[in-house]
């Protein structure tokens, strides 16, 4: 027997003090993001429907595209021309999806620092400024010291 089993596990540290649980702010996370993921299927699902009922309609005559000045005439019987249209469609999303975040953080990265630099500027003036108080408060503390 060792010591800690005699004197009736006297000896043991005591265990630390359990942190709060992490499950319920998981827990609360993932059926946040459940219902975010509903909210937007059904948003997509009535654009998408109407956006379908528009192709259909639109696919009896084709779809006519200027680019530029250049005419572009889609005829959605073609299979291959669909897959142009839903990849085009498809890129337009993902670019605005990856642009608009982007040059929302390089306008806020630059709000922050151009803030970062007025402050310092500010900062650097008032210590010029006031570096004749500093010295005199340096020969003052060097006399009452001694």
């Amino acid at each position: 027997m060792n010591a800690t089993t005699m004197d009736g596990g006297a000896g043991r540290p005591e265990p630390a003090p359990r942190d709060r649980a992490v499950w319920p702010w998981l827990l609360g996370g993932a059926l946040l993001f459940v219902l975010l993921a509903v909210a937007a299927a059904v948003a997509l699902l009535g654009v998408g429907a109407e956006l379908v009922a528009a192709l259909t309609e639109a696919g009896r005559d084709g779809v006519h595209v200027l680019i530029d000045g250049e005419p572009w005439h889609l005829r959605l019987d073609d299979p291959w021309q669909w897959l142009a249209l839903v990849g085009g469609v498809a890129l337009a999303l993902v670019l605005v999806a990856v642009v608009v975040p982007l040059a929302v953080l390089a306008a806020l990265a630059a709000t922050a620092l151009g803030l970062t630099l007025a402050v310092g500027a500010v900062l650097l003036v008032l210590a010029v400024v006031l570096s004749p108080l500093w010295l005199l408060a340096l020969l003052l503390w060097l006399a009452l010291k001694s």
